[in-house]
């Protein structure tokens, strides 16, 4: 899956979000971690700080299309759009 994905609420940048799953990402937040994430697919977007964005997430899904919809889709709130009261 190669998702089209809007640009970060956060801080802006094109070029940083990227999908990725939970076992990803706690892996990277703690080295040692002890969890067992083998049987959690739960995917996100998030703005790759390693490629020198924010670190914003969009929230997790249990697809990776559903993680694409949250952050598109809080995307689009950002930019002010009818949901952004």
């Amino acid at each position: 899956m190669n998702p089209k994905l809007d640009p970060c609420p956060f801080c802006g940048r094109e070029d940083t979000p990227t999908l990725t799953t939970a076992k990803e990402l706690e892996m990277c937040r703690n080295k040692e971690c002890t969890l067992d994430y083998r049987d959690c697919y739960a995917v996100a977007v998030v703005c790759d700080y390693n490629k020198g964005g924010c670190g914003g997430c969009g929230g997790y899904g249990s697809t990776e299309q559903e993680a694409v919809d949250k952050w598109n889709e809080r995307a689009e709130r950002a930019d002010g759009g009818a949901d952004n009261a």
